[in-house]
């Protein structure tokens, strides 16, 4: 759990611009009035004077906040450039939405999943849970609509999750549930899939850490797990040394201090693809969990057990071990077909998907689980 800063990943487009107002037609000319010689009179060249001075001084500030061009408009969100790419910037944690991409890869690849949020598959949930001592915890996910539907998701009611470092566990109840909103760009950057936000409690301890480069101490939960470059593993912040060397975006630091830190108030926390973000000045590299927690940070990992189709589709056992190896027709058949063509209720609560064009067939279950994919048309007894 942070009070920090994270990095974020903007696409292009997102990035205000400078803009220049629009400007109308210039005034038409006038003949300046002379005198009965045709000399300008000295009224006239007084006049003209204070033109010439006018002019000046807006030359002197077009030169000065740079010569075609107007300051840059506000940027939408509070965000300062961190790297040379413009792509990249810093913003308060509270401030991150899911859908948006963060800065981080983890060193643990096994723990990355394969997939990205498709705003047409997936969907996004507002849940809150009530804390074991007292207090709130108000979460954020998106997740595969199959998922939603596999947990009986309803408005109104609740779903169990298990999140045991945020002292949250059981139900939580269903607030909304929405579209998945629109994935940024830029495929080298983790997704959010999850934002966390609850009350300190009687068991929240909070440090101050801060690295030799770092002028100013990033304030964090001690258990939420940073990256030692020295142990090759995450450790809780709580238990890194005075000297160890942790991962930040200029290169290795070291620990200078981590100290108690008095806080009573809003702790936060992201869950992203890779499972890390960075943090702090430095861009700091930590996991999205603490311990007593699955590698998720939610406690509702959306990977099911025999493995999924590339849209995110969990496989029956059934499917995963007996049909599919035999059939060998690809996940993104089996996604396409189910995308394409409404399903027909069959029996056993399984629905049946049938292609004519590609002459596949594609039977599912609850939660849209794959149950068994063939090629030709429909046939009794479906399995």
């Amino acid at each position: 759990m942070a009070l920090h800063r994270t990095r974020i990943a903007y696409p292009e487009s997102a990035i205000p611009t400078s803009s220049m107002p629009r400007i109308g037609r210039n005034p038409p000319q006038r003949t300046p009035p002379t005198t009965d010689d045709g000399s300008v009179g000295r009224g006239t060249r007084w006049l003209r004077s204070c033109w010439l001075v006018a002019w000046l001084t807006l030359a002197g500030f077009l030169a000065y906040t740079g010569i075609g061009g107007w300051p840059a408009d506000p940027p939408a969100i509070d965000v300062t450039p961190v790297t040379a790419a413009a792509t990249e910037r810093t913003a308060a944690i509270q401030k991150i939405q899911v859908g948006q991409r963060v800065v981080g890869r983890n060193p643990i690849r096994a723990e990355v999943e394969s997939w990205t949020p498709d705003p047409a598959t997936w969907q996004r949930l507002d849940l809150h849970m009530a804390k074991e001592h007292g207090g709130s915890l108000w979460i954020t996910l998106l997740r595969p609509a199959w998922w939603v539907e596999s947990k009986g998701a309803q408005v109104g009611g609740t779903i169990e999750l298990e999140l045991a470092e945020m002292g949250a566990w059981g139900p939580a109840e269903v607030q909304r549930i929405g579209p998945c909103p629109a994935i940024a760009s830029g495929a080298r950057h983790p997704v959010v899939t999850g934002t966390f936000r609850h009350e300190t409690g009687p068991d929240s301890r909070v440090i101050s850490l801060r690295l030799e480069s770092q002028s100013e101490a990033t304030r964090v939960t001690d258990n939420h797990p940073y990256w030692s470059v020295d142990r090759e593993a995450f450790v809780a912040a709580g238990e890194l040394r005075a000297g160890e060397t942790v991962d930040t975006m200029r290169g290795p630091s070291r620990v200078a201090s981590a100290e108690p830190f008095a806080y009573t108030g809003i702790l936060y926390n992201l869950e992203t693809t890779e499972h890390v973000y960075r943090v702090g000045s430095q861009g700091t590299l930590v996991h999205n969990t603490c311990p007593g927690g699955n590698t998720g940070g939610s406690g509702s990992s959306p990977k099911p057990q025999y493995g999924e189709t590339p849209g995110g589709r969990p496989l029956t056992k059934h499917y995963a071990e007996d049909t599919g190896p035999q059939r060998n027709i690809p996940g993104s058949v089996v996604d396409n077909t189910i995308d394409k063509v409404p399903g027909v209720p069959a029996g056993g609560g399984k629905t049946v998907h049938y292609d004519p064009e590609n002459n596949i067939t594609v039977v599912t279950g609850d939660g849209q689980s794959i149950v068994s994919a063939h090629k030709g048309q429909p046939r009794a007894g479906q399995h």
